[in-house]
């Protein structure tokens, strides 16, 4: 290629609009090749500018919590993009601006991401540059395969939490409340129809302690934590989950954490002797409150860990293991009691070679499993294992439970009595200990129907305490109740009465 310039001296008539120049090009063996070329007004070869279409990329019509992708498209060169984003009620809800170049093309600068806590439903983009204007639609839906919600995010003290929603049709899921200090209140396992509705309620006392309380709904390998409020309405706290619970020393540990979007939490590894494993590290979540953190086991001695994340004064454990094997010894297991009623816990002892991995399975009567739950023995070679509960809709019969670790296993039978036909019944034992109020009992109430009152009474007959709730779909009553300090020692009945029938216990006071 070359660029040649005729000289000014050469005179172009005025007359002619166009002039041929003739070009001679020899190659270095003497070939010529005559090139002509017209000479005239110079030909503007800049396009003039074209009219830019407005348009919208990477906006998909279907986006669930925690996406996130890039907007993009075209406009009119050199001029501003506008974006705003409006939920359902019309509200704008964000704000975003853009250059476009001088190719019209523009980008927004930061990704758009859907955060966790982003109300399910229809939104809509506005986006101008001044001189068109285009809008696009989509939906937020969820991609969870549990999706429960409280009725209200904010319940009073003595009223009844209610939660309902969807999880996966015809399977079991095991519903579990705690109290903002992390103990376990309530606990249930229900059966989904075909639909895979879900919904179950706690009655709550009026001495119940006020802050954040958390379901945490768990189905198959899926779970699910809900939060609703009693006395105020709920923070989101930090929580975290492990890809499984045995590792491998030449593996890594995958930490999944959600809370509140861009927290900062902190994490701290504590080893087998419940010292910790270095030092704490601290972790930024993301814009949609999910974070991930990896740990390389490499100088990990074989053994049991755990992890604790932590902000401000909350607070959430796991425990994940490294190096344990299978089949170790022989197992001998047992529970806390023989007969169970539906809605009961399961409290599982045991013993076997120490720090060795066993896979526990609860049996119904008719052989089907009902929960399977990987587990381990400690540096004593003890187990315990208190996760397992009778389904509420449990059949009458004879239940095993199967503790298992490679060829090693032993097996245990349990009685589920029915309650259906029996009527109302009650059972009171000792409950928990409140910070700043004092002892507890738990009283249950199964069999029943519509409302119950139940009625403490003294040796001397006198009524000491009367209380009132709703029975479950299940008929199923579960409850704290705070001992008055100013209560004696001595035997004490509890009775529970329906519309139909009515039942009642005794119950020693220390």
């Amino acid at each position: 290629m070359t660029t040649m310039k005729i000289p000014d001296d050469v005179e172009i008539p005025d007359d002619e609009d166009d002039v041929r120049v003739d070009f001679i090009v020899k190659d270095k063996e003497g070939e010529e090749k005559k090139i002509s070329l017209r000479i005239g007004e110079i030909e503007n070869r800049i396009p003039e500018l074209q009219n830019f279409k407005l348009t919208l990329q990477g906006m998909p019509n279907i986006v669930h919590r925690g996406d996130s992708f890039e907007i993009s498209g075209t406009a009119e060169p050199n001029s501003t993009i506008i974006a705003k984003i409006t939920n359902s009620e019309g509200d704008d809800i964000i704000t975003r601006t853009a250059k476009v170049d001088s190719k019209g093309n523009w980008k927004l600068d930061k990704q758009f991401i859907v955060a966790t806590n982003t109300p399910l439903g229809a939104y809509s983009a506005t986006i101008t540059d001044g001189r068109q204007t285009m809008l696009q639609r989509w939906t937020v839906e969820s991609n969870k395969v549990i999706i429960i919600a409280p009725i209200s995010l904010k319940f009073e003290q003595g009223e009844i939490m209610k939660f309902n929603g969807t999880a996966l049709p015809n399977k079991s899921i095991e519903i579990i409340l705690e109290d903002p200090l992390g103990k376990e209140i309530f606990s249930e396992i229900i059966k989904t129809d075909d639909s895979g509705y879900v919904e179950f309620e706690f009655q709550t006392l009026q001495s119940a302690i006020k802050g954040t309380y958390t379901v945490i709904a768990t189905q198959e390998k899926e779970k699910e934590f809900i939060f609703a409020g009693v006395g105020q309405l709920p923070s989101i706290p930090v929580n975290l989950e492990l890809d499984k619970l045995n590792y491998k020393t030449s593996e890594t540990v995958i930490i999944s954490l959600t809370g509140k979007e861009s927290d900062t939490i902190s994490l701290l590894i504590l080893d087998p002797s419940d010292r910790p494993k270095g030092d704490s590290v601290y972790i930024t979540l993301e814009p949609d409150g999910r974070g991930t953190y990896s740990i390389n086991l490499e100088g990990y001695s074989s053994g049991i860990y755990a992890a604790v994340i932590s902000k401000g004064n909350t607070e959430s454990t796991e425990i994940f293991t490294v190096g344990l094997q299978t089949g170790s010894g022989e197992i001998e297991i047992q529970t806390t009691k023989i007969n169970y009623l539906p809605s009961d816990s399961i409290l599982i002892l045991g013993s076997t070679a120490s720090n060795v991995l066993l896979t526990v399975v609860l049996y119904d009567p008719d052989g089907n499993e009902v929960k399977a739950k990987e587990t381990f023995s400690n540096k004593e070679g003890k187990i315990l294992e208190s996760s397992f509960r009778i389904p509420s809709d449990a059949k009458a019969g004879i239940w095993t439970i199967n503790a298992k670790s490679g060829s090693n296993f032993d097996i245990i039978e349990i009685e589920v009595l029915a309650t259906l036909h029996e009527g109302i019944r009650i059972t009171v034992e000792e409950g928990e200990t409140f910070g700043g109020v004092g002892k507890s009992l738990t009283i249950k109430v199964t069999g029943a129907q519509q409302t119950v009152k139940i009625e403490i009474i003294a040796i001397d007959g006198e009524i000491i305490d009367t209380l009132s709730f709703v029975a479950s779909n299940e008929g199923v009553i579960k409850l704290p109740w705070v001992i008055p300090r100013e209560t004696e020692p001595g035997d004490y009945t509890f009775k529970a009465t329906d519309s139909f029938d009515s039942a009642e216990t005794t119950f020693e006071l220390q």
